[in-house]
């Protein structure tokens, strides 16, 4: 198996998988700080999702992009009972709006048709017009 070098993705899966990673280390350290425990099971799927999508399986991707919604959706869940309950100008609804940006973001690199086709190919070939 060939090593795939970052560098010669295209500009969408890299731009996917840095925001991917930045959304679960954003996720995990805020929820370390916020509340004062790391949660094994969000940094065991963070670090599973972050490998399927870095290893370019399209199947780790889609389970990803899964995954990502039901974190996005939770996130505006909890920002809808921050907001009733008054605390809509507080540090854990930035920190839930901050989370829902970073995932929204890397789910719409994921979900793009640039990034679709290079990882349905699953080849180090660039698609054409890329970078």
């Amino acid at each position: 198996m060939e090593e795939k070098k970052f560098s010669r993705f295209p500009k969408k899966v890299k731009n996917g998988i840095f925001f991917l990673f930045s959304a679960w280390i954003f996720f995990i350290i805020s929820q370390a700080v916020l509340s004062g425990t790391v949660s094994l099971l969000h940094t065991t799927l963070g670090m599973l999702c972050c490998v399927m999508v870095y290893s370019i399986r399209n199947g780790g991707r889609i389970a990803c992009i899964i995954y990502n919604i039901a974190l996005i959706a939770a996130g505006l869940y909890n920002l809808y009972v921050l907001t009733g309950s008054g605390m809509l100008y507080s540090a854990p609804s930035a920190v839930n709006l901050i989370n829902i940006i970073l995932f929204s973001i890397a789910t719409y690199y994921l979900l793009s048709g640039e990034t679709a086709s290079f990882y349905k190919s699953g080849k180090e070939s660039l698609p054409k017009g890329a970078d």
